[in-house]
């Protein structure tokens, strides 16, 4: 026969169900302890934790695809990133992982970094200056940031900062912070030009230094090596000035003063491999003002700052008859003084550092205008340096 129950008759037969249940797995543990059966215990423990783990285990990737994801993330996520996991954050912060991630990353991200009244500002120049987001605050991993301190080379995410009054170097990474000061040279001296670059062939980071002699530091050495006694090259202002690389070599604007004669100006050229000198002459145009040198789209440009400042660029490298005049212009209309050209945005803008604003972004389509502008002085006395450069998680070498 059988017996229908009312609705609350069933869950008063579940509930008691439940409760006998109960005491008879808690009798099962009591004797299980008492007995000393805890290996079956610990068996259906196991097992239980093992179905559990390749459960979780199926959620996750292989840590091979892991590291590939990681690998074309920017710099600014994996910075993130290191407090996901201690795994995660052991192979980020590896050298060998922040090696292959400047060379494979598919869009390394430049910057642009400005030391001003003591202050560094990180600057994301293909973004509109006036968006909040285009400028990031740096703090100097130093108790106290110089007023004189200069930005004097970039090279694979690091800058070669230069307090000098007081011929005191580091190299700094903004993005990771790391930061090294280098021994001065015991010599009382005035530097004309300085240089940094990364040596391949020795995988070695390098200074340079153009003065009345020639000398470089090696950071895997941790020493400096007098290349010449005597220099016949200077720089034409009383103040030091920074080299460009390309082609494995550090490039400067300079006057040579010396033999031979008679004194002229040209672009002299440092093999960062070979560690030796070698003259790149000028546009035969180039007339007697104030030059800079920079590298721009990756070609070498000269810019003469005078009344009217002229831009030129050379399309095939070591060629003198490649230099290409870009634009020459008048520099009342634009209110610009000093003009330094840093590179272009990828709306093939000229981003230019002026001495009167700031930050310039110029477009050249019909005739050179101003198209957007940042300022950072905040008195007429200010002076500030300017330097693109890319953000990496590189490291020195161990000291």
């Amino acid at each position: 026969m059988v017996m229908f129950l009312s609705p609350k008759s069933f869950l008063l037969q579940i509930s008691l169900r439940r409760n006998r249940l109960k005491r008879s797995s808690a009798s099962f543990r009591s004797a299980s302890l008492h007995s000393g059966s805890r290996k079956a215990a610990s068996s259906f423990s196991g097992a239980y934790s093992s179905k559990r783990r390749r459960r979780e285990h199926k959620k996750f990737l292989p840590e091979e695809v892991i590291g590939e994801i990681l690998l074309r993330l920017p710099v600014k996520s994996l910075l993130r990133f290191r407090c996901v996991s201690k795994s995660w954050h052991s192979l980020i912060s590896s050298p060998l992982f922040a090696e292959l991630h400047f060379q494979r990353s598919p869009g390394r991200t430049h910057r642009i970094l400005v030391t001003a009244d003591s202050q560094f500002q990180s600057i994301d120049f293909n973004a509109p200056f006036h968006d909040d987001s285009a400028v990031v605050h740096l703090n100097f991993p130093r108790r106290r940031t110089p007023d004189d301190l200069e930005i004097m080379g970039s090279c694979r995410g690091f800058l070669l900062l230069v307090v000098d009054k007081q011929q005191k170097l580091f190299i700094w990474n903004p993005s990771n912070g790391v930061c090294r000061k280098i021994p001065p040279l015991n010599r009382n001296i005035f530097v004309y030009m300085y240089g940094f670059a990364y040596d391949e062939s020795t995988d070695d980071y390098i200074l340079v230094l153009v003065s009345d002699f020639l000398a470089f530091f090696s950071l895997k050495t941790k020493s400096w090596e007098i290349l010449a006694d005597e220099c016949q090259y200077i720089y034409q202002w009383d103040e030091p000035t920074s080299g460009s690389i390309l082609n494995g070599a550090i490039h400067w604007f300079a006057k040579r003063v010396r033999q031979p004669p008679p004194e002229c100006f040209t672009i002299i050229a440092f093999d960062i491999a070979a560690k030796n000198l070698r003259e790149i002459p000028v546009p035969d145009d180039y007339e007697v003002g104030s030059g800079f040198l920079g590298v721009v789209g990756g070609c070498l440009t000269l810019t003469e700052n005078s009344d009217v400042i002229k831009m030129w660029v050379m399309k095939e490298y070591g060629v003198k008859s490649s230099w290409t005049r870009l634009f020459t212009v008048s520099t009342n209309p634009c209110h610009i003084e000093f003009f330094q050209p840093l590179c272009f945005t990828k709306d093939n803008q000229l981003v230019v550092r002026n001495s009167t604003i700031g930050l310039l972004k110029l477009s050249a389509k019909e005739e050179l205008q101003v198209v957007d502008y940042l300022k950072f002085f905040r008195s007429p006395m200010s002076f500030a340096c300017a330097s693109v450069y890319t953000e990496t998680l590189l490291s020195l070498p161990s000291v």
